[in-house]
């Protein structure tokens, strides 16, 4: 149902960036920006579709993520597979584009939004 080619993927943000996030908050510095849970191990980067059709809308890429064509689990969680994950905003260019997500709520969440980028890449 989806007319677009999934190429490559920036994920979700590991523990050792975190880490440097939350230091660099301690010591004066902003974090990413993103306000006060800027640095929180749940803080989720920009995913990178690559390779996209040209016929391809912020509003397509936006329905792929909030109404997930395959199920995820989330390990332990009891969260519904079908669950959608939020989207902040799409950055759409030709022929690829960033998808900011909401941070996720908690590790669950976080793992569950992981496999999900990570089932897409090369759809």
């Amino acid at each position: 149902p989806y007319d677009l080619i999934i190429s490559a993927k920036k994920s979700v943000m590991n523990d050792s960036d975190a880490a440097m996030m939350d230091e660099k908050k301690d010591h004066g510095g902003d974090g990413d920006g993103r306000g006060e849970d800027g640095g929180s191990s749940a803080a989720l980067r920009p995913v990178f579709l690559g390779n996209l059709s040209h016929g391809c809308t912020p509003g397509g890429l936006k329905d792929m993520f909030e109404k997930p064509p395959i199920p995820i689990e989330a390990p332990g969680n009891g969260i519904n597979p079908n669950a959608p994950f939020p989207v902040d905003r799409v950055d759409l260019k030709r022929g690829f584009a960033f998808v900011f997500l909401e941070d996720c709520s908690d590790e669950a969440q976080r793992s569950r939004t992981h496999e999900f980028v990570n089932k897409i890449n090369g759809m």
